[in-house]
């Protein structure tokens, strides 16, 4: 089998990208080639700095800044949201897809196996990739970069596997069934991607604001010699609904445009949303769950029960919820500590369904550690299925 190596810069190619940016990618094919299914990877520059309060020029971060990126996440972080187009046809559209990486990563690593993973270093995920921000060295070709001036700046290389429908396909991506594949990206802000853990007071005295820069963006991949395939490509996707844990007694409904398998829920508070001093794609432990009478339903179009007793323990609730992500045995979901602490969720695998309205209880019973009515958490809903192409 003749492996070959490809890749193409965006569309809109510039010297540097930065927050709300548009990322396009468009992958074309030569005759009689293929994608190797999976290995979709995008590669580049990044560099991080901050301005101080008063001035408008930027400096580099220091290692007392503590600026750090949501460790399951990494550079997964900067990427707000991902669409993946086939022939102009869409297959998937994830507007919180940062949050949708981390939880699968929290799927399938513990938080000791992501920082000594190469794979992990490679998307600069762990809990101390405060120190890869710092940068390592000056990048091929550096541009002037906004507020940048008297010195280069240092960057850290990455390479990362996009959490996207175009990587998750059944088979090879031949060119006479495929002539045409995009990965669309639109760019996060820095307060959205990036929080510091030295206090309220350091921040306002120290860091004024953050910006970032992406330099030299490739999305690159495998191609090997097309087969026919008589079967046709399925491709995994994703959607979002995003509704708000308002309630002790809350039911999230969602309807599913395409063919489902599984859904899967994460939280966040609404006021550590998009906030220097938190994480913004923590997934944040619902307290008031362990309580006595407190428990989780799941329902189909208001009767079918896919789990036939309510969920009333945590290694059930857990159990559930990492098979709703497919992950695998030495994981974040499974273990007490992480799960309370930014990689908690709820979930269900289904019987293939469509069309269907699913349903997710979840009463808590009192004492309410935090009352929802008064600390409402966003809700980010993620319904797992397939489409065939």
């Amino acid at each position: 089998m003749a492996l070959k190596y490809n890749g193409v810069k965006p569309l809109n190619i510039k010297p540097s990208y930065s927050a709300n940016d548009i990322v396009d990618f468009t992958c074309k094919l030569q005759p009689g080639r293929a994608v190797k299914a999976g290995s979709f990877r995008i590669s580049g520059w990044l560099n991080v700095q901050k301005i101080v309060p008063g001035t408008t020029a930027a400096v580099p971060l220091t290692k007392d800044d503590c600026v750090f990126m949501s460790p399951y996440a990494g550079v997964h972080s900067f990427w707000r949201n991902s669409t993946c187009y086939v022939n102009d046809r869409t297959l998937e559209v994830n507007t919180m897809y940062p949050r949708w990486a981390s939880m699968m990563k929290q799927s399938k690593y513990t938080l000791e196996g992501i920082n000594t993973s190469s794979a992990g270093l490679t998307e600069l995920c762990g809990s101390q990739n405060d120190v890869l921000l710092l940068g390592s060295e000056i990048a091929p070709n550096t541009p002037s970069l906004p507020g940048v001036s008297g010195y280069t700046p240092l960057s850290i290389p990455f390479s990362f596997k996009p959490e996207c429908a175009l990587n998750k396909s059944s088979g090879d991506l031949g060119e006479s069934r495929f002539p045409q594949m995009k990965m669309l990206f639109n760019l996060a802000s820095a307060v959205e991607a990036l929080y510091s853990t030295k206090g309220a007071a350091y921040v306002q005295a120290n860091i004024g604001a953050l910006q970032y820069n992406f330099m030299d963006l490739q999305l690159q991949w495998y191609e090997t010699i097309e087969s026919p395939m008589a079967q046709p490509v399925v491709f995994q996707t994703v959607n979002l609904i995003t509704q708000t844990l308002v309630s002790s007694n809350a039911s999230f409904a969602v309807s599913s445009p395409t063919v489902y398998d599984a859904v899967s829920l994460s939280f966040i508070q609404q006021s550590h949303r998009n906030n220097y001093a938190y994480d913004n794609y923590a997934c944040e432990y619902v307290p008031s769950l362990e309580n006595i009478g407190s428990r989780i339903e799941f329902t189909v179009s208001g009767g079918d029960n896919p789990i036939r007793f309510p969920i009333q323990t945590y290694g059930e609730l857990a159990l559930n919820y990492w098979k709703s992500l497919g992950g695998d045995i030495k994981n974040s979901l499974m273990n007490v500590y992480t799960s309370q602490n930014g990689a908690f969720g709820i979930g269900c695998r289904f019987t293939t369904g469509i069309n269907d309205r699913l349903a997710v209880n979840v009463i808590l019973q009192p004492p309410l550690v935090l009352n929802p009515s008064q600390n409402p958490s966003d809700c980010f809903i993620y319904v797992s299925g397939f489409i065939t192409v």
